[in-house]
């Protein structure tokens, strides 16, 4: 018979009360020790680095990790990054100076990169080498906060305007914002349909080459009143939430980021 089977079927035999109680904080304390001894076991090894090991500035803006593992890391005036996990390279370009202030990393699968550099635009880094692929405009644009790529385009997020770009940096399609603030960026929730936009100006779904207003995307399963302010995804569930968690809209979507059912 196991241990913990024999102690049970003694405790329930024991004549005394103060036998009983004996054991059972014996039997307590023994489940506590093994407890302790499992989260002990559960060792995570963390370590800092700096300019001692390569890191050309300590201030980063954004970090992806590409599909072979390496860490791009998007510095705040010094440019871009690449930790192949052992090693800090500097990414530098025959062309352009590398004092960009890295807001935003996209890496792709055929090893090319694209990044934001928040006062000049949209960069493509691939063989080694980066260049502008859009230059942003600084009073239509402002600084440029995001980007990612839905289907084949490239979709970039700027402080006045949403853009998808082709991936030589063609304007497809642009909404600019009223607003002088400009889009105040609560979540951007990248799915594999599009892309969700959670703001202060405004809720915005882009997918299939399109911008639509969020409100108008899921229509009539959500009355006017329903301000949702970000969102979750999983199994092609989407749940979007507002503020105060009180009020919560569940859809379920397509393969293409249509709603099947609500």
């Amino acid at each position: 018979m196991p241990l913990f089977l024999y102690k049970t079927v003694y405790l329930l035999t024991c004549s005394s009360k103060l036998q009983r109680l004996n054991l059972l904080r014996a039997t307590l304390t023994a489940c506590f020790c093994v407890i302790q001894f499992l989260l002990v076991a559960q060792l995570y090894t963390f370590r800092n680095f700096n300019h001692r090991d390569g890191l050309i500035m300590e201030s980063t803006l954004s970090t992806a990790q590409d599909s072979k593992g390496n860490l791009w890391i998007g510095t705040d005036g010094a440019g871009l990054m690449r930790f192949d996990g052992y090693h800090f390279f500097e990414v530098k370009s025959k062309r352009n100076n590398a004092q960009h202030h890295v807001s935003s990393i996209y890496p792709v699968s055929n090893g090319t990169v694209y990044f934001t550099s928040s006062y000049s635009g949209l960069y493509k880094y691939k063989n080694n080498d980066y260049h502008l692929i859009y230059q942003s405009d600084a009073i239509e644009d402002a600084e440029c906060q995001y980007v990612s790529m839905v289907d084949s385009s490239l979709v970039l997020i700027c402080q006045k305007s949403i853009n998808i770009l082709s991936q030589s940096g063609k304007v497809i399609r642009r909404v600019t914002m009223k607003s002088p603030r400009g889009l105040v960026i609560h979540q951007v929730l990248k799915i594999p349909q599009g892309v969700f936009i959670f703001t202060e100006s405004g809720n915005f779904f882009v997918r299939s080459g399109k911008i639509t207003r969020l409100n108008n995307w899921y229509g009539s399963y959500a009355n006017e009143s329903f301000k949702p302010v970000f969102g979750t995804f999983r199994h092609n569930r989407m749940i979007l939430y507002t503020s105060d968690l009180k009020q919560q809209l569940t859809l379920e979507l397509t393969n293409d980021g249509s709603i099947f059912s609500g």
